[in-house]
C-alpha cells in the first residue's frame, strides 16, 4: 500500500515538473531562434490623476464629499460618474451625480470638467451604474432618488418612504 502510494506521488511529482518545464521552455526569452508564443507584456506607465475630491466646486456647488465612484469605457470615451454630497460624507442631505468625460490620447486618458448630470431639488441622488448598451449603441445611467431629508436609517425603520429609480442617457 505504501509503495502504490510513493509511486502515485512521484508520478504527479513528475507530471508537474514536466509540465512546468514545457512552460518553461515556452515563455523563456533568451531562447534565440525559438518561435516563442508566449509574449512578455511590458506594463505601461501613466501617472494616475484624481477625478473627484472633497471639496469640489462645480459650477458655483460645493461639494463637502464625492463618493461611489463609477466608471465606463465606449467609443475611445471614458465617463466616469460619483455622487456629489453638498452636506456631509454621510447618506442624507442633498446629492447630485456628477461626471467627468475622458478621451483617450494614445496611452492617456485627457479628462475635461466636472459636469453635473443629474440633481432633483429634495432628493439624494444615488449609487450611480453606468451601462453600455451596443445593441442600440448607447451609454445608459441608472441610479437612486431617495429623499434629502431621510437618512437610511430613517428608510429602514419607516413604513413608507418612496424611492425612485432613474435612467438617463448621459451623453
Amino acid at each position: 500500500m505504501k509503495t502504490k502510494l510513493l509511486l502515485i506521488i512521484l508520478s504527479c511529482g513528475l507530471l508537474v515538473l514536466s509540465i512546468s518545464s514545457v512552460l518553461l521552455i515556452y515563455t523563456d526569452p533568451s531562447r534565440k531562434g525559438s518561435d516563442n508564443v508566449w509574449k512578455r507584456a511590458t506594463p505601461v506607465e501613466t501617472e494616475a490623476e484624481v477625478l473627484f475630491y472633497q471639496d469640489m466646486n462645480v459650477d458655483d456647488t460645493l461639494y463637502n464629499t464625492t463618493r461611489i465612484p463609477a466608471l465606463v469605457y465606449h467609443h475611445d470615451m471614458f465617463l466616469a460618474f460619483a455622487e456629489g454630497r453638498r452636506e456631509t460624507y454621510a447618506d442624507i442631505g442633498v446629492m447630485d451625480i456628477i461626471l467627468r468625460r475622458g478621451r483617450r490620447k494614445d496611452w492617456k486618458v485627457v479628462w475635461g470638467p466636472v459636469e453635473i448630470i443629474a440633481s432633483q431639488s429634495g432628493y439624494r441622488l444615488m449609487d450611480p451604474v453606468p451601462i453600455v448598451d451596443t445593441e442600440v449603441d448607447m451609454i445608459l445611467l441608472v441610479y437612486n432618488a431617495h429623499p434629502s431629508n431621510v437618512s437610511y436609517f430613517d428608510e429602514l425603520a419607516a413604513e413608507e418612504i418612496t424611492t425612485e429609480l432613474h435612467v438617463i442617457k448621459p451623453v
